[in-house]
């Protein structure tokens, strides 16, 4: 559109056909759920260039994503529709070898998919979902990534998006937190050197998981996991060009923590993650 700015257009056609049958009927019959032709979901965006190493962009697109899940009656749940807007910035430095960025957005989704707790508990039974009316998420991005050093890799990131009710069929949900059984927060780091010198045939490297708190409610029970960090290392050798011997030390500081919650209506089930494990391997490249 001009010399420093561009607008970007596109989008999907999409065709879906989707067939279930009464999937807890005693004379379960085939029948047809969605049928959707030239299904066209847009794209646009705009990118600014802001000097030599610097960009800006906004984007904007609509959302349309058939579901498989189903209700108590056994009906397919509405395609998932809805609206996705960002807005960022990108670096580059390095000459290219190292990449930044960071992001603003906004997501909103009609007929998400909800577990149905009353109608079919967690553990129960049978599995059905509903459609929560509508939910908006909010959140930063921010991501980094490349080789800043001859020998260096690094990449990494941290997120927080928040998902609340902004319609729902049950009133009490406006305004709260949707799946509060996953993070807020997430963060990730994972870094590795080739050495050089008399190091050289060394290679060392490390990696941090983290995320905030997470919970899960109901009226008797509350299973909850706190904020917690996965640290890793790793170091290689390499004995000639075709061998290499390779240690890996996961979850160094033995962390316990769940990985998954468990049933909200039992309070328990709940997973726990791997605890502290240490390979070693040796490869042989032909």
């Amino acid at each position: 559109m001009a010399d420093p700015l561009r607008l970007v257009l596109g989008g999907r056609f999409g065709w879906y056909a989707q067939d279930v049958t009464g999937w807890y009927a005693s004379n379960p019959t085939w029948r047809r759920s969605l049928t959707e032709n030239a299904k066209f979901t847009p794209y646009a965006g705009l990118v600014y260039d802001l000097d030599q190493h610097h960009s800006m962009y906004a984007s904007g697109t609509q959302i349309f994503q058939p579901q498989s899940v189903l209700d108590v009656k056994g009906n397919t749940l509405p395609p998932l529709s809805g609206t996705n807007l960002e807005v960022g910035v990108k670096g580059e430095y390095f000459g290219g070898r190292l990449n930044a960025s960071g992001a603003l957005f906004r997501i909103r989704q009609n007929n998400r998919a909800m577990t149905d707790e009353v109608n079919c508990p967690t553990g129960g039974p049978i599995y059905c979902a509903r459609a929560a009316g509508q939910v908006q998420s909010e959140g930063v991005d921010l991501q980094l990534s490349g080789s800043p050093l001859p020998g260096w890799q690094i990449s990494g990131g941290y997120t927080y998006v928040l998902a609340k009710y902004t319609k729902d069929s049950v009133a009490a949900n406006v305004g709260q937190r949707i799946a509060t059984d996953e993070p807020k927060q997430l963060f990730k780091l994972y870094t590795n050197v080739q050495l050089n010198g008399s190091l050289a045939p060394w290679n060392v490297g490390a990696s941090v998981y983290a995320q905030d708190k997470i919970y899960r409610r109901d009226t008797a029970y509350l299973t909850r996991q706190g904020g917690y960090a996965i640290v890793g290392l790793t170091a290689g050798y390499r004995i000639n060009e075709q061998l290499q011997l390779r240690v890996n030390i996961d979850n160094v500081l033995d962390r316990r923590y769940y990985q998954a919650l468990g049933y909200s209506w039992s309070g328990g089930l709940e997973r726990y993650g791997a605890p502290r494990s240490v390979l070693v391997s040796l490869n042989y490249k032909m």
